[in-house]
């Protein structure tokens, strides 16, 4: 234990210094008496003493944390507005030879690399859509349109990487078919 202690206090035994001299330099052309600066740094220099208050109770009781961290998933399996192509055995390409098989070929790597693409544009604009649900109600007459927006995301996603991805010109040219037949209410 004493060789743990004394190897970790060496290595960061000027880690607050080094964030003070930071927190100075990129303050440095505000006022003094800003009241931004001050509490900025009271937050700073009070940090370890209000977290070894309230680290245990929170840990060890059944309070609620003041800021909760929310987790969304992004998975290919819930984005469902675009549909991966008959011809083929699944949306991914590299689930084959245990999540492997996109190492393989390039035009395997490029499927899952636009699919990644087109998936994250469409996870990301339902996370703003339910946060924006949220904050106004679900009644709200000025809720975006998703199948409008869908349609951009995709379009700039598509118009970005098919002169980029070669191997998969086929599946973009069905994609873009799919959005000509894709409505505002999708």
């Amino acid at each position: 234990m004493q060789a743990y202690h004394t190897e970790i206090a060496e290595l960061t035994a000027d880690s607050a210094q080094q964030l003070w001299e930071a927190f100075q330099q990129s303050t440095a052309d505000w006022p003094r008496a800003t009241p931004a600066r001050a509490e900025l740094a009271t937050r700073y220099v009070a940090f370890p003493l209000w977290d070894a208050l309230l680290f245990p109770v929170q840990s060890l009781s059944r309070l609620p944390l003041f800021n909760p961290i929310h987790v969304s998933r992004f998975s290919p399996r819930d984005a469902t507005a675009l549909k991966h192509p008959p011809d083929k055995a699944g949306k991914l390409a590299g689930v084959s030879v245990h999540h492997f098989g996109a190492f393989f070929e390039l035009d395997r790597r490029q499927n899952d690399y636009l699919w990644g693409r087109l998936d994250g544009a469409e996870l990301l604009l339902d996370l703003v859509r339910e946060q924006y649900t949220a904050a106004r109600g679900e009644g709200s007459a000025a809720l975006p349109n998703r199948g409008h927006y869908l349609r951009e995301a995709f379009d700039a996603v598509l118009a970005t990487e098919q002169t980029q991805l070669g191997e998969v010109t086929d599946l973009v040219t069905k994609l873009r078919r799919q959005l000509e037949d894709m409505t505002d209410t999708s």
